[in-house]
């Protein structure tokens, strides 16, 4: 690291102070001897970087270790009112906003209009926050295929337009960006949310299918060890668009006039498909056209299709815009001190 930063003491200042955030927060507390044994730098630089960064308010005492013999050693904790981040999720003609702390807590929301050019929307909301907040990451939910800092959606005419939302704004503010498709901001919320409700269960051994019910479309999400599974162009899986028939799609058999029977037996099958090809532990059902009547019925059309070790537990996600915006949260308070990067030269 230091090899690379030679003749640049500000940026190599900057990438140590990078590590010794991330020491911290992810230690939730630390002494500076951990911080040291943590980020591998000498002794001597932690110290003046804490100091410095207790003049600068970013940190709290949060106590004192028992003593070994010399002075107690004070636990340094990150000032969760100093940096912020900012969320937004497109929403049809609205833009719904979040601001969180370091820790991934929301701290206010609301909404506003999108108007027709929603970079420029949101620009004007940001003006006005980062005159009173600091914010250090931005994050921007989208519904559309994301590539970079642009997503991609179908116009009224059925083509896909490209919106280089990301790129306007990470330009316009020099913040780390994040770009995420929507469902798998929601698979990530709702997977994170069911792990904070059962502890027990290990993050890292935990795997999840989000299956999206819209008035007209199927989609879906992965949350898988703790993570979003991303392909090629980052969206989440289009269940819908798979050709049924000659002529029909998923989406259309769908919206076709199904009964309850039908229609559970339909869903079990598609939760059964996604068994086989990916053999998750639970299969979340959720949205605002998924027949909630209908969970106990498909639970049942699901049971036995499958030998047990294929198998997969049927959740219900109550509410997706929780979800969403705790997988925004997430997303984005982890980009908060993400503004240094090592890149070899």
């Amino acid at each position: 690291m230091q090899d690379n930063m030679m003749g640049k003491p500000n940026a190599l200042k900057q990438v140590n102070l990078s590590y010794v955030r991330r020491a911290i927060m992810e230690k939730g507390s630390a002494t500076r001897a951990e911080i040291v044994d943590a980020t591998k730098i000498s002794t001597t630089t932690v110290r003046t970087l804490l100091t410095e960064m207790q003049a600068n308010n970013e940190l709290v005492e949060v106590g004192f270790d028992d003593s070994i013999g010399g002075r107690k050693a004070t636990r340094y904790q990150l000032n969760a009112e100093r940096f912020f981040g900012a969320a937004f999720c497109l929403d049809g003609a609205d833009i719904r906003y979040l601001t969180v702390n370091i820790r991934g807590e929301i701290c206010d929301m609301g909404t506003f209009a999108g108007g027709e050019n929603a970079a420029a929307a949101i620009c004007d909301f940001l003006d006005e926050l980062t005159a009173t907040v600091e914010i250090r990451s931005i994050g921007i939910g989208v519904p559309g295929v994301v590539s970079g800092m642009s997503y991609a959606r179908k116009n009224a005419e059925g083509a896909f337009e490209n919106f280089p939302i990301g790129k306007i704004i990470g330009s316009r503010y020099g913040v780390p960006v994040i770009l995420e498709n929507d469902l798998n901001a929601i698979a990530l919320g709702f997977g994170r949310c069911y792990l904070k409700t059962f502890p027990e269960e290990q993050c890292e051994d935990t795997n999840m299918a989000y299956l999206h019910f819209d008035e007209d479309c199927l989609s879906a999400g992965f949350f898988s060890g703790g993570r979003i599974l991303r392909g090629q162009h980052h969206f989440a899986g289009e269940l819908g668009l798979f050709p049924v028939s000659d002529t029909q799609t998923l989406d259309e058999l769908l919206a076709s006039p199904l009964d309850n029977h039908a229609y559970a037996d339909l869903v079990a099958r598609i939760v059964a498909g996604i068994c086989c090809m990916l053999n998750p532990q639970y299969v979340a059902l959720g949205g605002e056209a998924f027949r909630r009547d209908c969970l106990p019925l498909i639970t049942e059309c699901f049971s036995g299709t499958l030998p047990s070790k294929m198998s997969a537990e049927i959740l219900y996600a109550e509410d997706p815009w929780h979800d969403y915006f705790g997988g925004m949260a997430y997303l984005t308070a982890e980009q908060i001190f993400a503004d240094v990067r090592l890149v070899k030269e």
